[in-house]
């Protein structure tokens, strides 16, 4: 990974509430140093020489305990700051799923139109080898993430094909949400360029007041002039308050303004490829521009509360080679250097971590991929870089390590949401690498901690239906086999 990395020295506390525990050392060291004396003076009493644990006796848990603070409250000495290239571009499919979508003005009806066109999308983003990042967002009266961004056109292929309106329960067509929706998750990840697809009918419940966006907008009409009538789920057609059977139609003028109110373009989807392959051209244009001008500034402080830890640890182990004669003391430091933490966790901070979650975040997986496993190398039992590393597997494609990988974690984590989401991220791997009975299994367990997480039980049930699929295609190759068997004996 190309960048350009600075230090800029600068001493601070990233914890400073911790510092209060410095006064308790010194407190400490004062109730030591007076049982030091009493005992001193009670062995000098009895003729008894003095020996030289009895200083290190009111010394030491003074010093873990001042140690232990000064590591809790994050001392850092200064910040790295890098710039690193954004290499895939980032694209946010919102679509329409309001009851509209099932007019059947064009065959068999709109909908079913929009997932067969965004399975060419992903064939044509494939092939063309398009270093792009795609998210789907659903709107309809409301708005939400139906799918992250990923650049694993598989995984993306699996939520289009169950694409419907029923995954959203409110009416209307609110793209002034949705919109927003889209800026407060490009603003929560820092993306710098990125692009938008609206796929939809215009019949728009709310637009924006200003059709400006702080990047291009791509609409693509679903349907036609005419329209036709907006059939219900419970059977029957949509009408208005009068009676009226309502019609709804293309609504192209409110899509084409939309597009060049924000630099982009209209499409309109029919049976032709070229709307999709015209679109892909563009965007393979707009990414190669990025990958050579995008810049994102990251930083990261360098904290050094580690090498406290290990001077606490170094410390303990020169009391053990020391025949103390007060056991109790050994307890106590002890039980006060596991107040620290664990020098592993602060491996999870060093400068290869630094740099893979950083690659990570860019989208380089390679560059992500190989600093992740040289911090794991020095931290082989942290789970957050066994986390980070088996997200960056399947970004990468590897889905048989990454669930070795996030199975290994979610039987070693202690940590609830860290469990959870190592299942679902293994399921997710199992999945995409078409291994339905692990896939279900993950995804089980993973429902067992959270019962209602709407993902994970829409994922199940993908994962159900590829089993399903398998097995139908495991009969029917068996029963074909068994006739071209019955085939032979007859020629025989």
């Amino acid at each position: 990974m190309d960048a350009n990395t600075t230090f800029q020295s600068g001493f601070e506390f990233l914890a400073p509430e911790y510092l209060l525990i410095l006064p308790l050392a010194g407190f400490i060291a004062l109730l030591g140093y007076h049982f030091m004396k009493k005992r001193r003076s009670i062995r000098e009493q009895l003729g008894f020489r003095f020996v030289a644990d009895l200083p290190l006796a009111f010394i030491a848990p003074a010093i873990i305990v001042f140690l232990s603070g000064v590591a809790l409250s994050r001392p850092s000495i200064g910040t790295f700051s890098a710039e690193l290239p954004q290499s895939t571009h980032s694209l946010f499919v919102a679509v329409d799923v309001s009851s509209s979508m099932l007019v059947k003005d064009v065959p068999p009806d709109r909908i079913t139109l929009v997932r067969r066109k965004l399975l060419d999308l992903m064939d044509s983003l494939e092939n063309h080898e398009v270093p792009v990042r795609v998210g789907i967002l659903l709107f309809s009266g409301s708005s939400a993430m139906y799918c992250p961004l990923t650049a694993d056109f598989n995984v993306l292929r699996l939520y289009i094909r169950d694409l419907s309106t029923t995954l959203l329960s409110s009416e209307g067509s609110d793209i002034k949400e949705a919109l927003s929706k889209i800026i407060l998750t490009t603003s929560q990840l820092n993306l710098a360029r990125y692009s938008v697809a609206i796929i939809s009918d215009g019949e728009f419940s709310k637009l924006p007041e200003d059709t400006s966006f702080p990047q291009a907008i791509y609409t693509f009409g679903v349907g036609t002039t005419d329209g036709g009538p907006i059939p219900l789920r419970a059977g029957g057609l949509q009408k208005d308050d009068g009676g009226n059977i309502v019609v709804s139609k293309l609504s192209e003028d409110t899509l084409r303004q939309l597009a060049q109110g924000s630099g982009g373009r209209y499409y309109r989807l029919g049976i032709s490829d070229a709307p999709i392959e015209s679109f892909v051209s563009h965007l393979s244009a707009l990414s190669l521009a990025d990958k050579e001008s995008s810049v994102k500034q990251v930083t990261q402080k360098y904290e050094v509360s580690h090498y406290f830890v290990w001077l606490v640890l170094l410390f303990l182990a020169i009391l053990y080679l020391i025949p103390l004669r007060a056991g109790v003391l050994m307890n106590l430091l002890i039980g006060t250097a596991l107040l620290s933490g664990s020098p592993s966790r602060a491996f999870a901070d060093s400068r290869a971590a630094i740099v893979g979650k950083e690659a990570y975040i860019a989208g380089d997986f390679e560059a992500a991929k190989k600093s992740l496993e040289e911090a794991l190398r020095k931290a082989p039992t942290n789970e957050e870089l066994k986390f980070a590393l088996g997200s960056t597997l399947f970004r990468l494609g590897e889905f048989e390590k990454a669930e070795e990988l996030l199975s290994e974690v979610a039987s070693e984590s202690k940590q609830g949401r860290r469990v959870f989401q190592s299942l679902y991220n293994a399921g997710n791997s199992a999945l995409a690498a078409k291994k339905p009975k692990e896939a279900i299994a993950h995804y089980e367990r993973a429902l067992e901690l959270l019962p209602d997480d709407l993902k994970t039980t829409h994922n199940l049930d993908l994962a159900k239906k590829l089993l399903e699929e398998q097995e139908e295609r495991k009969q029917e190759q068996e029963q074909e086999q068994e006739e071209e068997e019955d085939q032979k004996d007859q020629n025989k």
